[in-house]
């Protein structure tokens, strides 16, 4: 998965710019004389760009879903050009992403065969589906807390993983755990209720703790 660089970020906030939106600190570009408001303006974007790199870069979010934010934050009646108009968009984003993902789930279902829900797939969708709609209903925002790829090995070394058992389903539900994880380090009112475990059909299963 690409994420983003600042280089995306720039392209972003120099969109939004040409799109109408407008820089908090338009007073100080009026106030300027009008031989040094190229000068401003590109200062003001600068230091937009870097506030929004300190901001978003370290969450790791895709390049796509940033694409989409950015759609979204442009037709947003929101006119000032800030993090929390970037926020909301990924916000909104992701919740149409993954109402998109369970719309075409249920669509799916209906060519899959009768056993479907006890094959290797059926039975990982089945836990991603759970923790999906559960997390929604919690209002949570998904992108900045999924983990490095070094993580999800680490996590599945630990449970007695080895490489070749890493696939696309088990990569998926370690990712899944090793979110609420991240999320519990920032919100330490977020109890994490459960672990992983490789269980004998050499799938990742989660198990309640105390």
């Amino acid at each position: 998965m690409a994420t983003i660089t600042k280089s995306d970020v720039e392209i972003t906030v120099r969109g939004l710019y040409k799109a109408g939106k407008e820089f908090p600190q338009k007073e100080l570009f009026y106030s300027v004389d009008k031989e040094h408001r190229v000068q401003e303006a590109t200062r003001i974007i600068l230091e937009t760009v870097d506030l929004f790199v300190r901001v978003f870069i370290p969450r790791n979010i895709s390049r796509e879903r940033w694409q989409k934010a950015e759609g979204i934050a442009i037709v947003s009646p929101e006119r000032v050009i800030c993090p929390a108009l970037m926020q909301a968009a990924l916000k909104q984003a992701e919740a149409e992403h993954v109402e998109a993902t369970i719309s075409r789930n249920e669509e799916a279902k209906k060519e899959r065969p009768a056993n479907y829900a006890d094959t290797k797939e059926g039975r990982s969708n089945a836990k991603l589906l759970r923790w999906t709609l559960s997390r929604m209903r919690q209002g949570r925002v998904f992108g900045p807390y999924w983990p490095t790829a070094k993580e999800v090995a680490d996590m599945a070394e630990q449970i007695g993983m080895t490489a070749n058992d890493v696939d696309n389903y088990n990569q998926l539900l370690l990712r899944i755990f090793l979110n609420d994880v991240n999320y519990g380090k920032e919100h330490p009112e977020f109890i994490l209720d459960y672990i992983p475990y490789f269980d004998k059909r050499r799938e990742v299963s989660f198990r309640k703790v105390a």
